[in-house]
């Protein structure tokens, strides 16, 4: 944390689409527990691999298109996080 004070960040977090994700079980299963998770404001976190040893992510890949599918039926928005907390982004 001091850091990131020092050089001026901001901590980001949120919620992990599914402690199972790492896993890689099927796309739904992934998006089903993604889509509990969501709700107005929220950042689902979505792993892009593992240990930097390029861990197949094709059900991850999968899931994401699944839940931007459904939460932007149900009439959701996707910002960035600088739009999302009204800050700066990094430069």
């Amino acid at each position: 944390m001091a850091n990131l004070k020092k050089l001026q960040l901001l901590p980001i977090s949120g919620e992990f689409c599914s402690s199972l994700e790492v896993f890689q079980p099927s796309a739904e299963t992934i998006a089903r527990h993604a889509l509990a998770k969501a709700k107005p404001g929220g950042i689902i976190i979505f792993h892009d691999g593992y240990n930097n040893k390029k861990a197949d992510r094709t059900q991850t890949v999968k899931a994401v298109k699944i839940v931007v599918e459904e939460l932007s039926q149900k009439g959701y928005k996707f910002v960035t996080v600088d739009q999302l907390l009204n800050i700066p982004a990094y430069r």
